[in-house]
């Protein structure tokens, strides 16, 4: 995982300070969107769509995501939840500061912010005080549970995206950001599903993803394409 990491941060830094101009040369503006899918959203019970807009220098990206898991009831235990049902949809948006503009490879760094809103259904051991024989014991039974969490978040990210001439579009990026999660559960729980990889985290994450996608550019110039 350490090697892959770094060529990706090895890759990147080429291409972001010491890239040449390969096949077109950079244009003084240019015009262009882009639709894209990040496909690791789907690890997460997720489809997150990149819409992207270019002027020049400056490209903003709106990012709309879903998220839905239903599943039957597993066994659980005294300290783990079963979350059988999640439904989320939220937004990221990122302003990009592009290095060089280009029709192939475009080198970025990125800031952006998102919201994220989760409704869960989950099953979970509660227990209660009872008496047996006398004695105070304590009794676990299975209680069926619902929660909302709002999950707000920030970023920074450098990538590189490459179009080529046939009008699609391939992106890797990676970065870093901070979560800040809000959950409201029917009532306390053992396992607030806050773990770095769970939908309710607070912490930094670490980022790292690829799109793949189309792009359509505005120029008169710009490379002919066929969709």
């Amino acid at each position: 995982m350490k090697k892959i990491i770094f060529v990706l941060i090895t890759f990147l830094t080429f291409n972001l300070f010491g890239q040449n101009d390969f096949i077109i040369k950079p244009q003084p503006k240019i015009k262009k969107i882009s639709f894209s899918i990040v496909p690791h959203y789907v690890l997460f019970h997720g489809l997150r769509f990149d819409y992207e807009y270019q002027n020049g220098k400056k490209a903003y990206v709106f990012a709309p995501q879903f998220y839905y898991l239903s599943r039957g009831l597993h066994p659980i235990s005294f300290t783990q939840a079963d979350l059988y049902k999640l439904i989320g949809a939220g937004l990221q948006i990122h302003r990009k500061f592009i290095r060089k503009t280009s029709y192939n490879n475009t080198g970025y760094i990125a800031i952006g912010a998102g919201y994220n809103f989760f409704y869960s259904k989950f099953r979970e051991y509660l227990p209660s005080a009872a008496k047996l024989y006398g004695n105070d014991v304590w009794v676990y039974s299975v209680q069926n549970l619902t929660g909302a969490v709002h999950r707000f978040e920030i970023n920074g990210t450098i990538g590189i995206q490459d179009n080529l001439p046939t009008g699609i579009m391939i992106e890797g990026y990676l970065g870093v950001g901070y979560r800040y999660s809000m959950p409201f559960f029917s009532r306390p729980i053992q396992n607030p599903f806050d773990r770095a990889l769970d939908f309710a985290y607070t912490g930094p994450i670490f980022i790292v993803g690829a799109k793949f996608g189309f792009s359509k550019f505005f120029n008169s110039q710009a490379p002919v394409q066929s969709f």
